[in-house]
């Protein structure tokens, strides 16, 4: 018999009993899924966790190597304070915490909306004391005064 007949014969066949051959797909999958689900908890829980590291880290890679703010440059992905990442992807403009609420977000939505342009990664110190828009936070602002202003060191004898 020739290859193209047995193909024609199959889809045929598929399409004339599609609904009983997923109805009992769907039957042994979910008799069977659930059995190995039960058997398999913690393996799954690895996985999970595994994935969502990835998807986090190449989130966050896309949007730069380091934190955002112009003088902290603080770049260790894998730093959890308190079982959360340190490094956290703020919105540039504002306007984070509604479309939190509305939607539920995570570096999967981010990834899936092809990583929308008004996002940064920000170090955790940063992204509490950053304004919308702005390259330095305040707590920078405060800790290197120097550098943000040449006159400094000349109006307080600073000179080395």
């Amino acid at each position: 018999m020739d290859r193209e007949k047995i193909n024609a014969y199959h889809r045929k066949y598929y399409l004339e009993h599609k609904n009983s051959i997923l109805f009992s797909k769907n039957k042994w999958l979910e008799s069977k899924g659930e059995e190995w689900k039960s058997k398999n908890k913690e393996k799954i829980k690895n996985y999970r966790k595994e994935y969502l590291e990835r998807i986090a880290l190449q989130v966050l890679t896309h949007y730069g190597s380091k934190c955002s703010c112009e003088l902290c440059n603080f770049n260790d992905f894998a730093m959890k304070v308190h079982g959360s990442r340190f490094i956290q992807i703020d919105h540039i403009n504002g306007g984070g915490y509604r479309i939190h609420k509305q939607k539920r977000w995570s570096y999967n939505s981010i990834k899936k909306d092809n990583y929308p342009s008004d996002l940064r990664i920000l170090c955790r110190a940063c992204n509490v004391s950053m304004n919308p828009s702005e390259k330095i936070c305040e707590y920078h602002k405060h800790l290197y005064p120097a550098m943000l202003i040449p006159e400094f060191n000349q109006i307080y004898n600073m000179e080395s």
